[in-house]
């Protein structure tokens, strides 16, 4: 998954984090902001929420929304 990633694109940068945290029921929510450039020079920007569920204080699964194509096939 992330070999294509990093084999498709020459610039790849993640930013503006917004996290919001349910402490009781081990839950994160995660908005971002993604710029990348492929290798012809073409931009693409993506705006993406990661929802994380944790289980004893540890990361147990996430789920990832992308507002356009998924990069990481």
């Amino acid at each position: 998954m992330f070999r294509t990633l990093f084999d498709s694109y020459r610039t790849i940068w993640n930013g503006k984090f917004e996290h919001t945290l349910d402490v009781e029921n081990e839950c994160i929510a995660t908005r971002f902001n993604v710029r990348l450039e492929d290798l012809d020079g073409g931009e693409v920007e993506l705006r993406n929420c990661n929802f994380w569920h944790c289980r004893d204080g540890k990361f147990e699964r996430v789920y990832a929304f992308m507002n356009d194509a998924n990069v990481l096939r």
